[in-house]
């Protein structure tokens, strides 16, 4: 569990959830939040179908992450042992984690969240003994906001039909 540090511009503590199979309601929203988020790009079109994927995420090695405020979800994150699956030829990696499904709560978005999240799945990765962290964005401008949490684009990707820029984030010296 981490809390939300005081140097930030959010009001309180957050938590960060680590969800099991039994977090159904937490599983619900985070699949609600994809399909508002990348329900476009993806096809699962029903509620169900999304849930299923999403539970797919709550078994190790794979992790989905909810930021709790005040026992309400606020934002989520997945970790995934990194598998090599989506096209990224370029990338051959062993102990690597992905960073996938990053968001935030429309009303929370501009206070600092985000970068909580990066530093959350960093340390999380850290502790998992992992020594990078992969992600991909479907927005290039969002590549700015994770090269500030020292992400540098590798290469080029895919996420179903959507063209991406991968991302990597080195945790080791």
């Amino acid at each position: 569990m981490f809390f939300y540090g005081s140097n930030s511009k959010f009001p309180g503590n957050i938590e960060v959830k680590k969800l099991t199979d039994q977090d159904s309601d937490l599983i619900t929203q985070a699949a609600i939040w994809f399909k508002e988020k990348w329900g476009w790009a993806a096809d699962f079109p029903s509620l169900e179908k999304r849930k299923e994927m999403l539970k797919s995420h709550v078994n190790p090695p794979n992790a989905l992450y909810m930021l709790m405020y005040a026992g309400l979800p606020v934002g989520m994150f997945i970790l995934d042992k990194w598998t090599n699956v989506k096209s990224h030829e370029k990338l051959h990696l062993d102990n690597a984690l992905e960073l996938d499904s990053v968001y935030v709560e429309q009303s929370f978005r501009g206070l600092g969240l985000g970068g909580f999240i990066v530093r959350s799945a960093k340390e999380i990765a850290k502790s998992d003994g992992a020594d990078l962290i992969i992600l991909d964005t479907l927005t290039p401008a969002l590549n700015h906001f994770y090269e500030r949490h020292g992400a540098k684009v590798v290469c080029e990707g895919r996420y179903f039909q959507a063209a991406t820029d991968i991302l990597q984030i080195n945790l080791r010296p």
